[in-house]
């Protein structure tokens, strides 16, 4: 059974639902939460005979509505999957995994709410382990942190079985990979179509000249044990035209095979891939699918081998030629092979890219062709950052300028190789426009998990080597090295460079393996500087180091290790892909050799097509991360306002207590959101559904409206991600414009300066009404909004911060609504609810009692007397009702007596149909039941003004009427 209670859009309601047995040994299972809507499955039936579902409200008053619902459920494993296995190592010690599933009833709706004793985990006859404490609800999935069993040498692929009360499972064929990470067989796919000829920047190249840098950058950063692939698809224009939408897209198919699979053995393996990625060139369609399934077969060719296999597909244009997508994905998912996509160019399919990679669990990155650099965070944006907490060094490395085109591609195909190879990103870094012979210096702590170091330099300028050119100098410094003469040179190499260091040196780009890197602070810089030659009159050349123009240089870091970061973007994003409008639950964990590292400060640094932004991951439970300190972090992005591709990259700090250092880790994926162009009837630059979500108008341009009254319009809410009907979305008691006007997080609850508003009491009075408030000592003042039409906030007026005002000259019977907030010098509070009230001349209730038999305790008629007294005239400290005040010095001084006192009686608490009449002192009744036993009646009196008293109830015991005895004389004759 699965009861769920929703409320309205931004409500804030207490909610709490439990099943119990009853029936001895009695037991109760409880869970609760605050917020919009929530939901928990109970079993049924020989487990629980009663569900119960209870609610409050807060500060304010809301509506809600509450569903059981039997249900089956039915258990599918999200990860790990066929096509993204976890590599959990060697199988005498394997390595901990992440472990996502859902449970959905036959609706398709969630089951939440279960508990880790309902579910077991089999790795093909050997129980799984959940290391304790990780089992959590992360949204409307279950996460958990599980031990695979040591498995015999040899061992490879495992299937893996989730079940649900040993009954429901389901189960993923060969998920779970017993091999040591560092090996993968990896297909480079291009698009050969036309528009790869398309040179976006004067003088950057072409985009199949930038791809090809970015090839040649993962084949310097193959491995022996790997496997390459090259491959580039096109059509043939023929007959003219025959590329869709135009044509029937039955093009005749041109892909190349550049370099068929070949086993990686060194040197000349990497320069024969190298070789293979220039052979392609530019030409007509874009024949997407074919070229996937063409890559996917070859892949999985005899010999098959056990490394992982990743498509890497590169595109910029639509998928015009057949088959397409849909007729293959089921093929391609089965198929295990992992396809990671690039969207290169704003022309790029972004929705296909993205479900690509969603389908066969690749990572799904768009890479822009504009010049120039975007810029990551502005320095309003590093502040706000700061004022949240997030690391200084955190802040420097998210606020560095990202660069579009050649650079970005390099850094996506780092990425991927080493995503594909199970290892770990550590840092990221751009420098733009460095003057030359100007050195440019990164430092990154190595910690003791680390069995190889990895360092990529890549730059748009070449050194092509000889004497007399554009140079690269590429040097790095050990933990504990001279740093005047220490720096041991890479680019070019020398007689200082350890041996054991496996240096790579391109034109484009220079990378270093070292093996066993000492634990510490490790140091990299690199260099652009000219180097021209002159012959003199005697012929002699000299060559002389002169200035040259600015260059812009990429530093990467990556390692093998135990520590990984892990991100996710839970649901409504499905398959990479949303609508403007979605808020976005982007959640990320820290992985360690036995289980999820608590701890860390985990940031999200989210770019979209008109500019960058940022969330910090908490591990609070309150962020869609599951439990409080349990190792996973979550936060929301909701500024999905414009349609296009969104590239997420997650950094993560902790902090390493010996050193003081921070251990570094980082996580690249994106997602696409469809703009409100595809769903907005009303062109108002808001999507419809996001519209209704808080019933905004359909039918006119409503976007600089603001029904909430936060200072922010609706189309700045959509930006922002806050909810356009509340005016105080994350619930911290600020205003989500006072929050946007300080720089603080509309979405973060704790940096709020205004406290909620609580005990806001409005009284009337004769001409007049009393406000009172509980006073928050924040607060430098208080504003009263005063509206005489519903729904209208009103003018305000300044009131001070006493805790009592009196609203004056207010016109009786005249409706007031009045809402209150406070502010300070630099915020402004949430609104209270608006409340109506009346000033009336007579706005006392009468008061009065009744007595049953002039206070009897008991009586065996049911045929009673009821002694009643009352007045109009208002009685120091009485109660007037149940939400009103009592009567004290201000209803005497204001207030007038209206008056002919009314009341009616009733055997019903309710009073429903029992007449008004004149007041009496008695007034015969019949008590209720006939039946002995304790009897109520209830009195209630109205005076002339309208007012009406509490209910007022009196009992008596009715007792069994005592025996009639009769004496009969007798007679006799």
């Amino acid at each position: 059974m699965t009861p769920r209670m929703y409320a309205a859009v931004g409500g804030n309601l207490g909610i709490n639902l439990m099943a119990a047995d009853t029936v001895a040994p009695t037991s109760v299972s409880r869970s609760a939460w605050m917020g919009e809507d929530f939901s928990r499955t109970f079993a049924g039936a020989g487990v629980h005979n009663r569900i119960v579902a209870g609610v409050n409200a807060f500060e304010t008053s809301g509506t809600f509505d509450v569903s059981f619902t039997c249900t089956t459920p039915t258990l599918n494993i999200l990860e790990p999957r066929q096509s993204n296995r976890a590599w959990v190592g060697e199988p005498a010690s394997p390595l901990a995994f992440l472990a996502r599933f859902k449970v959905t009833s036959s609706d398709g709706s969630p089951v939440r709410g279960l508990p880790a004793s309902s579910f077991s985990a089999d790795a093909e006859g050997d129980a799984i382990t959940f290391i304790p404490g990780s089992f959590q609800e992360v949204g409307e999935e279950y996460w958990v942190i599980m031990q695979p069993p040591v498995k015999p040498a040899g061992t490879t692929l495992i299937d893996l079985e989730i079940c649900l009360d040993s009954t429901i499972c389901d189960t993923e064929t060969d998920a779970l990979l017993y091999v040591n990470p560092g090996n993968t067989d990896f297909a480079l796919v291009f698009d050969a179509s036309g528009s790869m000829s398309t040179e976006d920047v004067i003088g950057e190249g072409t985009r199949l000249v930038n791809a090809k840098k970015a090839g040649t950058v993962l084949a310097d950063l193959l491995r022996v044990g790997d496997r390459i692939l090259v491959t580039d698809f096109s059509a043939i224009d023929s007959p003219a035209g025959c590329g869709l939408p135009g044509g029937d897209g039955n093009c005749p198919l041109d892909i190349q095979t550049r370099l068929g699979r070949t086993d990686v053995t060194g040197a000349g393996t990497i320069s024969a891939a190298k070789a293979a990625v220039n052979l392609i060139t530019a030409r007509a369609w874009t024949p997407i699918t074919a070229a996937l399934l063409d890559a996917k077969n070859k892949l999985l060719a005899a010999p098959f081998g056990l490394n992982p296999k990743h498509i890497i597909l590169l595109s910029d244009g639509e998928e015009n030629v057949n088959p397409l997508y849909s007729t293959a994905r089921t093929e391609l998912i089965e198929s295990g092979v992992i396809i990671d996509t690039i969207a290169f160019s704003g022309e790029a399919p972004g929705a296909l890219m993205a479900q690509i990679a969603a389908d066969t669990g690749g990572t799904f990155r768009f890479v822009a062709t504009s010049g120039g650099a975007l810029a990551r965070l502005s320095a309003e944006q590093a502040d706000e950052a700061r004022a949240q907490g997030m690391p200084e060094e955190m802040v420097t490395r998210l606020a560095v300028a990202a660069l579009p085109g050649p650079l970005a591609l390099d850094d996506v195909y780092d990425y991927l190789e080493t995503k594909g190879q199970d290892a770990s990103r550590l840092f990221h870094i751009n420098y733009t426009d460095v003057p030359y012979s100007t050195w440019r210096t990164t430092s990154q702590f190595v910690d003791k998990s680390i069995t190889t170091l990895r360092f990529v330099v890549a730059s748009k300028q070449g050194d092509f080597g000889g004497s007399c050119s554009d140079k690269r100098d590429v040097e790095i410094l050990p933990p504990g090295g001279d740093p005047r003469q220490g720096w041991i040179p890479i680019s070019p190499r020398s007689t200082m460079t350890p041996t054991d260091w496996d240096v790579r040196n391109s034109p484009y780009d220079d990378v270093v393996f070292i093996p066993n890197p000492a634990e510490g602070v490790w140091q990299i810089r690199t260099r652009y500087y000219v180097v021209i030659c002159r012959t003199d009159a005697n012929d002699v050349e000299t060559a002389e180091e002169v200035a040259g123009g600015p260059y812009d240089v990429m530093m990467n870091g990556s390692a093998e290790s135990e520590i990984r970061l892990q991100g996710r973007f839970l649901e409504p994003i499905v398959a990479n892909q949303g609508v403007a409008g979605d808020t976005v639950p982007i959640v990320a964990t820290l992985l360690g050799r036995g289980g999820a590292i608590p701890g860390a400060n985990v940031a999200a640094l989210i770019e979209k097509p008109t500019g960058s932004s940022f969330v910090i991951l908490r591990d609070d439970g309150l962020h869609t991360d599951g439990g409080a300190g349990d190792g996973i972090y979550g936060g929301l992005y909701g500024a999905t306002s414009v349609g296009g591709s969104y590239n997420v990259r997650l950094v993560a700090f902790l902090p390493e207590p010996t050193s003081g250092e921070n251990i570094t880790r980082e996580w690249l994926g994106g997602f696409w959101i469809d703009g409100p162009e595809r769903n907005d009837i009303d062109k108002d630059g808001m999507p419809d559904d996001w519209e209704r979500r808080c019933k905004l108008a359909l039918d006119r341009n409503d976007s600089r409206e603001d029904p909430d009254r936060d200072g922010l319009t609706n189309f700045q809410e959509l930006q922002l991600g806050t909810i356009p009907c509340d005016a105080d979305t994350d619930n911290g008691g600020e205003r989500d414009g006072s929050e946007v006007r300080g720089q603080r997080d509309p979405l973060f609850p704790r940096d709020d300066k205004t406290l909620t508003l609580t005990h806001v009491g409005f009284r009337a009075l004769n001409a007049r009404i009393l406000v009172h408030w509980t006073r928050p000592l924040s607060y430098t003042d208080m504003l009263l909004y005063v509206s005489t039409t519903p729904g209208e906030l009103g003018q305000s007026q300044s009131i001070g911060r006493t805790g009592n005002f009196t609203l004056t000259n207010l016109i009786n019977d005249q409706t007031y609504y009045l809402t209150l907030a406070g502010v300070t010098e630099t915020a402004e509070s949430n609104y209270s609810e608006a409340v109506a009230v009346t000033p009336k001349a007579d706005p006392d209730a009468p008061s009065g009692t009744m007595l049953i038999n002039n206070g009897e305790q008991a009586t065996n008629e049911a045929e009673v007397v009821l002694n009643i007294s009352a007045t109009d005239t208002p009685l120091p400290g009485v109660a007037q009702s149940s939400s009103a005040h009592a009567v004290d010095a201000l209803s005497l001084e204001f207030n007038d007596v209206s008056g002919d006192v009314e009341m009616r009686i009733s055997n019903d608490p309710t009073m429903e149909g029992a007449p008004w009449e004149p007041l009496a002192l008695e007034k015969a009744w019949t008590l209720p039941n006939a039946e002995p036993g304790p009897q109520q009646v209830y009195i209630q009196f109205r005076d002339a003004a309208g007012n009406e008293s509490f209910i007022v109830p009196d009992s008596i015991l009715l007792e069994a009427s005592a025996p009639i005895q009769l004496f009969l004389p007798i007679m006799r004759k």
